[in-house]
């Protein structure tokens, strides 16, 4: 079952909201745009926004949602509508132990159907841990023949991923600094391609710069 937490969110919403809208539909200054508007003026200036199909100012109001125990065929269908901001817990950078997952209805209303889904669920899992733990170790042997002491490997992951959580934070937009993190990329994800992920993803990378 889907759980959703609001974690946190814009006060005064539609104030804010109609604020917005009062700016563009009245004369009104930055010093005086929240003046006067009480709730009835605030539904009205809402409610006008909606008739006229004004939508841009509603995004002046955020609501910050952790969602968890969905399927990521419903994360493609709200991420390629973009009428919010997504964080997405990076399967790159996060292993998954034990993962969840979300039976059709029309596959779990059929015993034998449910089974072989869970079946092979339950396979891709161990596949899973099985590819993880293969390139875990494939990596930890490359970085050591770099001269990259083994056993501060998770400390170096760590830290690189710290590196990369404060640019992220810093240019959550993607409008200055948290370009530098697409450097190469371009090329890269070309070659990661066409070898079928025979080089790592940093070395393909590398590659593109």
């Amino acid at each position: 079952m889907a759980y959703v937490t609001l974690l946190a969110y814009t006060p005064m919403p539609e104030k804010i909201v109609a604020s917005a809208a009062k700016l563009c539909y009245a004369a009104s200054s930055i010093e005086t745009v929240m003046d006067h508007l009480d709730e009835k003026k605030t539904s009205d200036f809402v409610q006008m926004l909606a008739e006229l199909g004004h939508e841009s100012p509603i995004e002046h109001a955020s609501f910050t949602f952790g969602i968890q125990n969905v399927s990521r065929a419903l994360l493609a269908q709200i991420t390629r509508h973009r009428i919010a901001s997504f964080s997405v817990q990076s399967q790159r950078y996060v292993k998954e132990n034990h993962f969840e997952f979300v039976t059709p209805p029309e596959i779990a209303a059929d015993p034998e159907a449910a089974r072989i889904f869970k079946d092979s669920m339950d396979r891709a899992l161990e596949d899973y841990l099985r590819l993880s733990d293969i390139l875990q170790r494939r990596h930890a042997k490359e970085l050591m023949a770099q001269g990259i002491d083994g056993s501060n490997l998770e400390r170096l992951v760590d830290l690189c991923v710290d590196c990369k959580r404060r640019v992220v934070e810093e240019d959550e937009n993607e409008n200055g600094t948290r370009r530098l993190l697409n450097l190469g990329h371009t090329v890269g994800h070309a070659i990661e391609t066409e070898s079928a992920l025979g080089f790592p993803h940093g070395v393909c990378v590398a590659m593109g710069i």
